[in-house]
Order: C-alpha cells, then sequence, then structure tokens
C-alpha cells in the first residue's frame, strides 16, 4: 500500500485553541482509495518546526499531505519553509496572483498588499488553484522522492481542493483497489471485552480489525479490513454473531440513528421515562429526521413525585425499594408505555454521582428496563454499574437506553411472529 503522512500546521492546534479537523477527513479519503495512513503530525507556526515536520513526514511516507499556513499573515510560514525544505526559493505565480486579484474584484473587496505573499510558491513546485479562497495550494517532490502536497488550513477548502486536485491525480498515481471494510457498533461491552471475544478474527493474516471506543457516543466501533471483498463480509458476519446482543449499529449508522430506523422499519413507537439521564435518550431520538414516527413523548422523572405523578409508578414500591431499583425501573418502563400509548415503554433510574451512592448501589449503577407488551412479563430489565465521571454515566446510560428500545423491538417483533 502507499504510505501517506498528513502535517498540519497552526499554533493554535497545539495550545488546544482550535481542532484538527482536516487529518481525520484526508484520512478516510486516503484509505477510501488504497492508502496507509502513516502519520498524524501538527507544527507550531514556526519555519525550523515545519522544515522538521517535513523531514520526519517524508522519511515514512511517499506522499505527504500539509494543510494550514498559506494565508497572508505573518505567522504564516508554510511556503518558506516548504522551499527551505525543498532546497528552493520563492517565486511569484502570476498566474495565481491575477486570480487572486479577480477574487477580489468579484467581490468589491480591496486587495491589500500582503495577499500578494498567497500567490509565492517554490520555484520546483506546480500551482494548485483555488476556486473557494485566496490561498492556492501547490505541490511540489521532496529531496528523498516523496510528493508534498501543501494546502490551506480552512476545511471547506481543503475539501474542495481534495476533490479537484488531489483525488484525481492519487487515484491514478496509485491505481490500486482499495480494501474492502465493513463497520458496525456495540453497545454495553467494554473494548477490551469485545477484543478477547474477536480474538480469533484477529489472528487471520487476512483480516486486519480496528476498535474505536466512542466516548460521546457510548459505543465501540469495530471496522473490519480485508483485500477481497468475500474475506470481510464473511469475517463481518462472524464478527456480528460474536457481539450477539450488544450489536447496535450497523455501517456507518449511529446508534440514534439505527434505533430510529429499527422502529421505523417495524412500525413501532416508543415512550420514554427517564432519571438520572434527563432526556438524553429523547434528545438523541429527535436528532434523526422522522423521529416524530416513533417518539410521542419523553418525561424526565427525576424525583420520586414525578415518577408517580407523570408515570404511574407506586408510592409503596419506591418507598420499599428505592427509587433506583429494577422494581421501579420496571415500572417506569411499564407506566411510559401506557402514559403514551406506545409500542415500548422505556425506563431508566440510576445514580450519575458524584455523590448518592452507597456500598448496596454505588455510583453508576443504573437500571434499564423496556416494556413491550401488557404483562410483566413482557419487560426486559438490565442493570449496569458504569464506570466514569458523572457525564459519562449518563452518556453510557443513555446509550444503553437507545439499545434497550431495540432490544424490546426485537422481543415484540419476535412476541408477533411466534
Amino acid at each position: 500500500m502507499t504510505n501517506t503522512a498528513i502535517l498540519t500546521i497552526g499554533s493554535e492546534l497545539l495550545c488546544g485553541d482550535g481542532l484538527d479537523t482536516n487529518s481525520a477527513w484526508l484520512s478516510r479519503r486516503l484509505e477510501g482509495l488504497g492508502c496507509s495512513v502513516r502519520l498524524h503530525l501538527s507544527c507550531l507556526d514556526a519555519e525550523e518546526d515545519i522544515v522538521a515536520g517535513l523531514a520526519t513526514a517524508s522519511a515514512l511516507a511517499s506522499i505527504v499531505i500539509v494543510t494550514g499556513g498559506l494565508g497572508p499573515t505573518v505567522d504564516d510560514l508554510t511556503r518558506a519553509a516548504v522551499a527551505r525544505y525543498l532546497g528552493d526559493s520563492l517565486v511569484t505565480d502570476e498566474g495565481e496572483l491575477a486570480h487572486i486579484e479577480a477574487l477580489f474584484a468579484r467581490f468589491s473587496r480591496t486587495m491589500t498588499p500582503n495577499n500578494r505573499s498567497q500567490a509565492e510558491r517554490p520555484e520546483s513546485a506546480r500551482p494548485l488553484r483555488n476556486e473557494v479562497g485566496t490561498a492556492p495550494g501547490f505541490v511540489a517532490e521532496g529531496p528523498n522522492g516523496a510528493t508534498i502536497y501543501s494546502l490551506p488550513g480552512v476545511p471547506r477548502e481543503v475539501y474542495w481542493m481534495w476533490d479537484h486536485h488531489l483525488a484525481p491525480e492519487l487515484r491514478e498515481r496509485i491505481g490500486q483497489r482499495p480494501r474492502a471494510e465493513r463497520t458496525f457498533r456495540t453497545t454495553g461491552i467494554g473494548e477490551s471485552t469485545l477484543a478477547e471475544r474477536l480474538a480469533g478474527l484477529e489472528a487471520r493474516p487476512e483480516l486486519e480489525v480496528r476498535y474505536s471506543a466512542e466516548e460521546t457516543l457510548g459505543t465501540v466501533r469495530i471496522t473490519l479490513l480485508a483485500d477481497e471483498q468475500e474475506v470481510v463480509q464473511a469475517a463481518w458476519l462472524e464478527a456480528r454473531e460474536i457481539a450477539g446482543h450488544h450489536l447496535s449499529a450497523l455501517g456507518t449508522d449511529r446508534l440514534n440513528e439505527a434505533t430510529v430506523a429499527t422502529l421505523v422499519a417495524q412500525g413501532l413507537t416508543a415512550t420514554t421515562a427517564e432519571s438520572c439521564t434527563g432526556g438524553r435518550v429523547a434528545a438523541q431520538l429527535v436528532e434523526i429526521a422522522g423521529a416524530s414516527r416513533v417518539l410521542g413523548r419523553g418525561f424526565v422523572t427525576y424525583s420520586n413525585l414525578s415518577k408517580t405523578e407523570l408515570v404511574g409508578v407506586p408510592a409503596e414500591v419506591l418507598q420499599a425499594h428505592g427509587a433506583v431499583s429494577e422494581e421501579v425501573a420496571r415500572a417506569m418502563a411499564r407506566g411510559a408505555r401506557a402514559a403514551g400509548k406506545s409500542s415500548l415503554g422505556l425506563g431508566i433510574t440510576g445514580i450519575a454521582g458524584p455523590g448518592g451512592g452507597s456500598e448496596a448501589k454505588p455510583v453508576g449503577t443504573v437500571h434499564f428496563a423496556v416494556a413491550y407488551g401488557e404483562t410483566e412479563a413482557d419487560v426486559l430489565h438490565v442493570l449496569r454499574v458504569l464506570p466514569g465521571t458523572r457525564d459519562v454515566v449518563q452518556i453510557r446510560a443513555a446509550a444503553m437506553g437507545l439499545h434497550l428500545i431495540q432490544r424490546g423491538a426485537a422481543a415484540l417483533v419476535s412476541q408477533r411472529d411466534s
């Protein structure tokens, strides 16, 4: 595979004032062409650092993509740094200068003298026209044979230049078929435990297994890659079986997208009653277009009184078992289903922390229940003790809630079909 590296320029990326989104975006597209991304590297707006970054990246990769540092200000030093690395002098590209002047004229803006610097490039470089910004890019061959593409840092401009310059050139140069890929997501199982279960697949030399713990989504994404479609397809089906009931989304779908799609496909509706998650499950559902077809109501039943008044949890059940209990979660689920006149009712009650825990019910204890029928037997209950801060517990609990809706839907469909 063709080795590639991405070098992003900008002091703001290293001091925390900015976020490097270009590397992830470019990496996905490079892999789609069959490239292997070997390095992501960020540099300060300092000529010496950029030169060092170019040397490091070029030692690992035959294609280096640089983003940022092509603006008109004094800290935009990428042009000078690349020229220094190449042993070149900077020259003004008259064609690009005329294009920049025309852009300013088109928008009736006055072009300041410092914008002329954007038309400069290393002498041996070839310009790359930028139709959506004033900073052209360029491409040059490095001293060790690596091809260096230098692009502006604005994401919108990176995307345009990829589509119009890099993708066509690299596709022709690489001339290889991208690897076949399959992806799925799991919920309610740790990355390490999942890796143990998939160890047999990982041991196959023809297959690559990648894991990504998606902390902000409460899921683990698994990606399988192989040279042959048949290999990755067979492994994907096997991995899904191994994941079992933890499987929560296929392909690029996120958990909430998969949950809404499941309900829509089966013609089902859901009502939620949430305590420790404070409405996060309902909020994630309504992020998805079409959620109005599946979610009629969402209750935030944080207090004991609200659990009784809104979804009918008996006061004596709360008093006997406490708000964080299987009995209350089950009552919340059944009450939510009845109050919403829906196919499914979800109940979540727990201790998100940092206080409120006990030896019997430590922080992170969460009871989940989904009701999918009229009887007590038609309620699925799950208990989890979730690690992490208050926010992490709530994120993971919301993910479990969404996944439990899927499991309730499956149970209801199975019941109907039997």
